[in-house]
């Protein structure tokens, strides 16, 4: 991995009718500084990080490494893993991997999420897929590998799942939003019930005319049926999409596999002055090399909720007690808490990083797949991991910018990149845009005025200041003054011209709706059920061929 900047990285792959273009992630805005150490520079933050395998001999190693510390019962697990799926729908292709997981010799590939409505954002597709192609990566290096997602459907933040964003074939930007059917905002998102019918209805109206509009408005109908629960839909869709590959579906509120936990439990309470002094020390390990933590960790951290049915209350340690945020009836001193994690774990739930922990402990974890995030909350994980003697390992996901027909006829004909679309201003994109038209004359004239009088205000400086120095800084501060107002006026006149054409601005808004909505990434905001609409469920398996555990970089595709 490249340890100085490049502006891009280009790789171009022609098969199953899709052709990628790799964007180095350092050239596109808002990127976490973490992150891009931890992808370019691994060695400026190797003692945060385990480092992922990228050979045989570490894939060996790492997958012994795992074997040797896993503890959990596999056929108690297989078991609950096998009633999920098959409720869920899932395919043969799943049984198959879950044959091979009861057996001694196989680790897994994890990813998981939120369980979004109709499948939540594009990105959830991309890490299921990648965590698909990484366990078919091992097992092609000879390691027994399966790939599972973690459905976190604990989570209690349903403003989180309850979107979903599509685009018309005119580039208006739909957001669909379901109501909270819950009881309280304690409640567990996956448990909230569907009531989709008049979401599906305005689908319709979105999707009905794109080519496979009507065969995914019926998947979505069959697998997000009325009176399931959030976490059934998404689950019975991810089935659906990865039929073919065996992705095996976890259901992170399942009980069967709880009371296997009393001793995780357990040791995040009689540690927990340990786990608080270490993860604030990680805190400030990370600032000092200016990374700022990716969770806020204080003195009354626990890690841990307390689960009551379908509800979960956040644990606070003070004074000497561990107390429900929202529920005050709740309260345990160190010791009551350790005997109830150990005599009653389903009533244990657990935080960001808390999860990867727990989630290696139940499964033999070869890698994990996550997003920028996660890579930077592993920086933390790994301060505490060694408490439950877990080493736990983050690899990137796959990242896609995925072009429509029309974006890349508007690309060639305004002789843009999509790259530019991901990274430069509106306003820059419209100056692009209008220099290829009548307007390019006026628009150099600017250039050649702001130049000519950086030029004369320059050659005054240099006469002036063996005569009355002080007065060159006064004109300095006058040409970035004058330079200001001459910008300002540019930018009405583009805006103004922009307004005046409105092909232009329609091209203009089509490019920045498909490809960053609302100013943020296409994969952050947009559901994979759009894509599927588009492309047809063949996109899958056309995205899975291109990704590639050596290219750390973002995917824009043409599909």
């Amino acid at each position: 991995r490249p340890e100085t900047p490049v502006p891009v990285v280009r790789w171009l792959r022609r098969g199953m009718e899709m052709d990628c273009k790799c964007q180095d992630y350092r050239t596109l805005p808002a990127q976490n500084p973490l992150f891009l150490a931890f992808e370019y520079d691994f060695d400026q933050v190797r003692t945060f990080f385990q480092p992922p395998p990228s050979d045989p001999a570490s894939l060996s190693e790492r997958a012994s490494e795992v074997l040797s510390r896993y503890r959990c019962p596999r056929p108690e697990l297989v078991a609950a893993l096998e009633a999920f799926n098959r409720r869920v729908g899932g395919g043969e292709a799943v049984f198959e991997n879950l044959r091979r997981l009861a057996r001694e010799d196989t680790v897994a590939v994890v990813s998981g999420q939120q369980v979004g409505l109709f499948g939540g954002p594009g990105y959830t597709l991309y890490k299921a897929a990648t965590a698909v192609q990484r366990a078919d990566w091992l097992r092609q290096h000879g390691i027994s590998a399966v790939p599972i997602f973690w459905l976190a459907a604990d989570d209690s933040d349903f403003e989180e799942v309850r979107t979903a964003s599509f685009i018309d074939r005119e580039a208006r930007v739909h957001t669909i939003r379901h109501a909270d059917p819950r009881p309280g905002k304690e409640t567990m998102a996956g448990f909230a019930p569907l009531r989709v019918e008049a979401e599906l209805q305005a689908l319709t109206e979105v999707l009905g005319d794109s080519p496979f509009g009507p065969e995914t408005l019926q998947l979505l109908g069959r697998t997000y049926e009325e009176g399931a629960t959030f976490t059934e839909g998404f689950a019975r869709l991810m089935a659906e999409v990865f039929r073919r590959q065996g992705l095996v579906l976890f259901d992170s509120t399942c009980q069967d596999v709880r009371r296997h936990l009393g001793g995780f439990f357990e040791t995040a309470v009689r540690e927990r002055q340990s786990i608080v002094e270490r993860l604030l020390e990680r805190s400030r390990q990370l600032r000092r090399l200016e990374f700022e933590p990716q969770v806020a960790v204080d003195e009354t951290e626990t890690l841990l909720f307390w689960v009551d049915g379908q509800q979960r209350f956040k644990l606070k340690f003070e004074g000497g007690r561990y107390t429900a945020k929202d529920r005050k009836s709740l309260r345990f001193t160190p010791q009551e808490l350790a005997e109830a994690a150990r005599r009653r774990p389903e009533h244990f739930g657990f935080n960001a990083l808390l999860r990867p922990l727990l989630q290696d402990t139940l499964f033999p974890t070869a890698i994990y797949v996550g997003g920028p995030a996660e890579v930077a909350y592993f920086a933390q994980v790994n301060a505490i991991a060694d408490l439950w003697n877990i080493c736990p390992v983050i690899q990137m996901r796959a990242s896609f910018t995925l072009l429509d027909r029309k974006s890349q006829r508007l690309l060639a004909k305004y002789g843009l990149d999509a790259q530019e679309v991901l990274s430069s201003s509106e306003q820059r994109l419209a100056e692009k845009i209008l220099r290829q038209g009548e307007l390019e004359e006026v628009l150099k004239l600017f250039a050649q005025f702001q130049a000519t009088l950086k030029e004369g205000v320059e050659d005054l400086q240099s006469h002036m200041e063996p005569l009355d120095p002080p007065l060159v800084d006064m004109l300095a501060n006058a040409l970035s003054k004058m330079d200001y107002q001459i910008g300002k006026v540019q930018q009405r006149f583009v805006a103004n011209q922009k307004g005046q054409a409105p092909h232009l601005k329609a091209h203009l808004d089509h490019l920045l709706n498909r490809l960053r909505p609302q100013g943020k990434p296409q994969e952050r905001f947009y559901t994979f059920a759009q894509f599927l609409a588009e492309e047809g469920p063949g996109l899958v398996q056309r995205l899975l061929d291109q990704i590639r555990p050596d290219c750390p970089s973002h995917c824009i595709c043409n599909p």
